[in-house]
């Protein structure tokens, strides 16, 4: 326990001087790409539609929306408190975004099983970025399934916390990796699927409302991550 609280620390000090970095990275980085980005629509404008030129103006233009995109994510890290916070259900969240992207995860052989605890009590959250964190861990869960699988999503209450977890049949995590699975720019995946941005935002944003997240994995047999937020308390002024 003492050990998994020094990594702890450790860990939010490299994410606090990497929030620190990314935020002066992309506040040197926006207005240049703002300009280029509206330097290359005007000139899409003034090439035909159907021109060579058109299509690689396209190109760069699409490049250029993604790296805007992901100055966006850079910023959310380094500025995890800006968000408007409330009372919220957990179960609530988790139930709308299994809804809506169940099409999706049918569509790739991937059972979706809910086990939510209708007792848990609420927490004080940004509900956009419990979103973000449960979004980004269930769409990684997907991609480790490529052949089909099983994502498990579980509330419970526990000692005065809400704990969710999500858990896939996936590929897993090697040994060798899962120590480094939350640090910034850190990815198992190619370039184009991923910059590891993704894990490191949603430990900030986690560990900034007083939770914790980490995950448990068996290489080629799946992975559980477990977040756990503390239960709302009302003031009693």
């Amino acid at each position: 326990k003492l050990r998994r609280t020094q990594e702890q620390l450790l860990q939010s000090e490299k994410l606090a001087a990497m929030g620190r970095l990314t935020s002066q990275i992309a506040h040197e980085l926006n207005n240049p790409l703002y300009g280029i980005m509206n330097t290359l629509e005007l000139l899409k404008s003034e090439v035909p539609e159907n021109s060579k030129r058109r299509k690689i103006l396209e190109m760069a233009l699409s490049e250029t929306i993604r790296l805007t995109d992901l100055l966006k994510k850079m910023l959310s890290f380094s500025r995890p408190d800006q968000e408007e916070r409330q009372v919220t259900d957990i179960n609530t969240i988790l139930d709308e975004i299994l809804l809506l992207h169940e099409k999706q995860l049918r569509e790739h052989d991937i059972r979706i099983v809910q086990d939510l605890d209708d007792s848990v009590e609420p927490v004080y959250a940004s509900k956009n970025q419990l979103r973000q964190v449960f979004l980004n861990i269930i769409a990684n869960a997907r991609d480790a399934m490529s052949d089909g699988g099983t994502l498990t999503v579980k509330t419970e209450s526990q000692d005065g916390k809400v704990i969710i977890k999500i858990s896939d049949t996936g590929t897993g995590i090697k040994k060798s990796d899962l120590n480094r699975i939350f640090d910034a720019f850190f990815t198992t995946k190619d370039s184009v699927k991923g910059v590891g941005l993704g894990l490191s935002v949603c430990y900030g944003f986690i560990k900034d409302h007083g939770g914790d997240i980490w995950v448990e994995s068996e290489y080629g047999s799946g992975s559980t991550f477990t977040i756990s937020l503390p239960v709302y308390q009302p003031s009693k002024d």
